[in-house]
């Protein structure tokens, strides 16, 4: 091969593994074939070009962000960069080639005061992948409990101006009373 200056011998269709090419440049192959004679040729069926991509794709993204909701999420993942594929998991594994193949919208949903968290990772032509990506989707699905009391309880009231008392309380916390 040529692009690194260096020549290497094969014999007896024994494969060799060749490294330290560099990232972004294109490498030639070329084979010359000897007979035992000494007859030589150079393969033209056997050149070819290796673009050398030792770079990761750039982490895609969600377009629902990470958060508590009351309902089932529609979440599509949107590959970056040179990303080609892109797996994701739901049920915490680490997602690889192996695991679900992305293609579309991920239904995500939860009982009341769980997380599912999707995991993903993409890959470019080359097969290098980026890092593993989680979001965490909480779900809330019970409102909120509350009470207003009146006086410290009170049914009568011997003025205009009363003591309002308000409280409330749910899994995830209160936002807001008014």
């Amino acid at each position: 091969y040529w692009g690194g200056n260096a020549t290497s011998s094969i014999t007896d269709d024994q494969p060799e593994a060749i490294d330290n090419f560099a990232e972004g440049k294109s490498v030639h192959f070329q084979a010359r074939i000897t007979d035992p004679a000494g007859n030589s040729t150079i393969g033209t069926v056997s050149e070819t070009t290796l673009a050398v991509d030792q770079t990761a794709p750039v982490a895609g993204t969600v377009d629902v962000p990470a958060g508590t909701y009351n309902s089932t999420q529609s979440v599509t993942i949107t590959a970056a960069g040179d990303a080609v594929t892109t797996y994701y998991t739901l049920d915490v594994s680490t997602p690889d080639a192996s695991k679900t193949l992305n293609a579309g919208a991920i239904s995500i949903d939860g009982a009341d005061g769980t997380t599912a968290t999707l995991k993903y990772i993409s890959y470019d032509t080359a097969g290098n992948g980026n890092a593993v990506t989680s979001v965490e989707y909480a779900f809330d699905k019970v409102a909120p409990t509350g009470t207003i009391e009146i006086n410290g309880g009170a049914t009568y009231a011997s003025s205009t101006s009363v003591a309002l008392s308000i409280s409330a309380s749910d899994t995830s916390g209160v936002s807001q009373m008014k």
